[in-house]
C-alpha cells in the first residue's frame, strides 16, 4: 500500500498547483503585466489582457480540476486492484504527458479566442 501512497504524492502536485494557479488568474486577474497569461495578443489592450486572464485561468482551473479527479480515480483503481509497479508507472507517465499537453492546448485555445474577439490593436471586433 505504501507504493500507492507514494505514487499519489508524486502525481498530485502538478494538477494541484495548476488548478490553484488557474483559479487565481481567473478570479483575481493580475494587473501587473509581468504576471499571468503573457503574449503580444493579450497585451494589446487592457480589455484583451483581462479577457485573456479570465479565459485562460478558467480553462486551466476546470481542466486541472478534472485532471485531479482522474488522478485520484486512477489511484483508487490501482490501489484496489493492486496493479503491478510497471503498470502503475505507465499510468503515472500517461497522466503527466496528458497534463503537459493540456496546457499547450489551453494556450492555443486562448490565442484563438483573442484573435477571434480582438483585432491587432486590441480593439473588440
Amino acid at each position: 500500500m505504501l507504493r500507492y501512497i507514494e505514487w499519489l504524492i508524486e502525481e498530485l502536485p502538478l494538477p494541484l498547483i495548476l488548478m490553484i494557479t488557474g483559479f487565481v488568474i481567473w478570479r483575481f486577474p493580475p494587473q501587473y503585466k509581468g504576471l499571468g497569461y503573457h503574449t503580444s495578443a493579450s497585451e494589446s489592450s487592457p480589455l484583451a489582457w483581462h479577457s485573456a486572464q479570465t479565459y485562460c485561468g478558467s480553462r486551466i482551473f476546470f481542466s486541472y480540476l478534472t485532471a485531479l479527479i482522474i488522478t485520484i480515480v486512477a489511484w483508487m483503481i490501482c490501489a484496489l486492484s493492486k496493479v503491478s509497479q510497471d503498470i502503475m508507472v505507465s499510468i503515472f507517465w500517461m497522466l503527466i504527458v496528458a497534463e503537459v499537453i493540456l496546457i499547450f492546448v489551453i494556450i492555443i485555445m486562448t490565442e484563438m479566442m483573442l484573435h477571434k474577439c480582438f483585432d491587432k490593436n486590441g480593439e473588440p471586433k
